[in-house]
């Protein structure tokens, strides 16, 4: 299966960034800017606000990091994601 988040636009959240966005300036993390409506990743339930957290049990705090933990050949993807400051766990097959 191609990435969960295929169409899905991310960034490192910066102060900056947080900052226009209206989120905890001191926050970090990789957070989804848009999401195609004809995308895997929004079939998938990614919102843009949606910040990333960790893929299978390891943490994720920039976009890097990221990338290669979706390079990874499994069966399943469990994501964790914070959405309105509450960590929801998305289950994924591969």
């Amino acid at each position: 299966m191609r990435s969960p988040l295929a169409g899905a636009v991310v960034a490192n959240l910066s102060p900056a960034l947080a900052d226009e966005l209206s989120l905890d300036p001191f926050g970090s993390g990789v957070i989804v800017l848009r999401v195609r409506p004809d995308s895997i990743a929004r079939r998938l339930g990614f919102r843009p606000g949606d910040i990333v957290r960790g893929v299978n049990g390891g943490a994720v705090s920039r976009v890097p990091e990221l990338l290669e933990a979706l390079k990874q050949p499994v069966q399943d993807w469990r994501i964790e994601i914070e959405r309105d400051g509450q960590r929801v766990a998305l289950q994924v097959r591969g």
